[in-house]
């Protein structure tokens, strides 16, 4: 891969790294020039822009979203750019489920649940948030030259800044009492957020009860903060940033992290064990000696932490003590959302069987006062208003029905059958966060989903023309 570490695209690399000889040499520079002209650092700078703001899930400024608003300088910038030369990618299952999305949330305006709070209007807002952002966002991703890499490494960077935020909140709300994202982007840019910046809860038992915080990093939720997480340790290149990936999981008390990440552990460890029965015997064992250094400085720095801090210990616990999966707790409804859904599914009309009642709206199903899912609700899910389901495999086949269920359920097989090796463990890892939470009606997601295209693309003999236009 062209790029410094795999997270810079060769042609964006800064002049230290030109002239260096190797694969970041002059000759690479030139041929960047030539490809893509003068303005490259202008296209990454609004790249930067488009990933970082995904990471503001549930943020908004007057009302508006801020991860949508700051899609359209670089949808601007490409549609302008490349004009009538772009190209829909419509033989793509993303391009696909997306579409079915959009036609979900407009069918769904006809259902008897528009008598929801909130209904409509919402429904409204996310038919024009697909119509003049994610549409776009995905035909402008696949028709930009080198597409696949660019997104990779504004996303890694999107990564290490979740990353590096969320331990800030930490450690300055423990040490100071200093809620960090309320002071930066609620008092200084008054930006509103769904929990006010801070997201607390009460932990211990009926005598000792304390207040905790809940990692959230820029989003509005700890899970969020979490697929960062996931994604940085999958994508990100630097062994340091690895390691740090981990402990902030580790931190955050968050199961769905933890649980991908042990599977993404798991899988490079069969891999590289594999590979080293291969004929790359010697390169293989370094990187194996490379694993076991992240695991070894993980391991020493967790057991240095929770024998000498009193906060990491009580993170720790709280780790723990959320996986517990009885009763009617969060945890128990994130196991049976799936089988509830599908159950709802075959028992409503044909319908909203086949087509859903919207992405951010597939909670609704499940509302009925009469029915058997209402005891193991919480008090804002049984508020009278529409809400999303927080397992992404339910949402979907709960918003977008047994179509769109299907569809996405087709294109993960698509991008695990055409991605490349590296990007499967992506594929995997995601799959894998969508069984225990919902990203796929945010920004976030369908940039992560646009990559995975990317790349399916490139290993499947779609060719991406250095004009930037995508043959699809």
């Amino acid at each position: 891969m062209d790029n410094a570490k795999g997270l810079m695209p060769c042609e964006a690399l800064p002049p230290s790294f030109v002239g260096s000889g190797g694969r970041h040499s002059l000759t690479c520079r030139k041929s960047a020039n030539a490809r893509f002209g003068d303005d490259t650092a202008v296209l990454s700078a609004f790249i930067i822009l488009s990933t970082l703001s995904s990471t503001f899930i549930g943020a908004k400024f007057l009302g508006i979203s801020v991860p949508v608003a700051l899609q359209l300088p670089f949808i601007i910038y490409v549609t302008v750019k490349y004009g009538a030369s772009l190209r829909i990618p419509y033989k793509q299952s993303l391009f696909w489920f997306v579409c079915l999305g959009l036609f979900s949330y407009l069918y769904s305006l006809l259902l008897s649940y528009a008598d929801l709070k909130g209904y409509v209007s919402d429904h409204i807002t996310y038919c024009v948030e697909y119509t003049i952002c994610i549409i776009p966002l995905i035909v402008c991703y696949s028709n930009i030259p080198d597409g696949r890499d660019r997104l990779r490494w504004g996303i890694v960077w999107a990564c290490r800044l979740e990353c590096i935020w969320g331990i800030l909140q930490l450690l300055l709300y423990t040490i100071a009492g200093v809620n960090i994202s309320q002071v930066v982007f609620g008092d200084l840019l008054h930006l509103t957020n769904t929990n006010d910046w801070l997201t607390t809860y009460n932990a211990g038992d009926a005598t000792h009860i304390r207040t905790e915080l809940r990692l959230t990093g820029t989003t509005s939720d700890g899970a969020f903060l979490g697929l960062f997480l996931v994604v940085g340790l999958v994508l990100d290149r630097s062994l340091l940033m690895r390691v740090v990936y981990i402990m902030a999981a580790m931190l955050s008390v968050q199961r769905a992290t933890v649980v991908c990440m042990v599977v993404v552990i798991a899988v490079y460890v069969y891999r590289r064990i594999k590979a080293s029965l291969s004929e790359q015997k010697k390169r293989s064992h370094l990187r194996v000696r490379n694993i076991a250094i992240v695991l070894a400085i993980s391991v020493i720095i967790i057991f240095f932490l929770y024998r000498y801090s009193d906060i990491v210990i009580s993170r720790f616990g709280l780790m723990l003590a959320r996986f517990n999966t009885s009763g009617t707790d969060g945890t128990y409804r994130h196991v049976m959302y799936i089988p509830w859904v599908l159950q709802a599914l075959i028992s409503t009309n044909p319908f909203v069987a086949l087509f859903g009642v919207g992405l951010r709206s597939s909670g609704v199903l499940l509302s009925d006062p009469d029915g058997p899912f209402w005891q193991y609700l919480n008090a804002y899910m049984q508020s009278g208003r529409s809400w999303a389901i927080e397992s992404d495999i339910a949402c979907v086949f709960g918003g977008c029905g047994l179509v769109g269920g299907l569809v996405y359920l087709y294109m993960f097989g698509m991008f695990f059958s055409r991605c490349s090796n590296d990007y499967r463990v992506l594929v995997l890892a995601v799959f894998c966060f969508a069984f225990m939470y919902d990203f796929s009606s945010l920004i976030v997601g369908y940039l992560i989903y646009t990559l995975l295209m990317l790349d399916s693309m490139r290993n499947s003999g779609y060719k991406i023309r250095y004009e930037g236009i995508a043959s699809v």
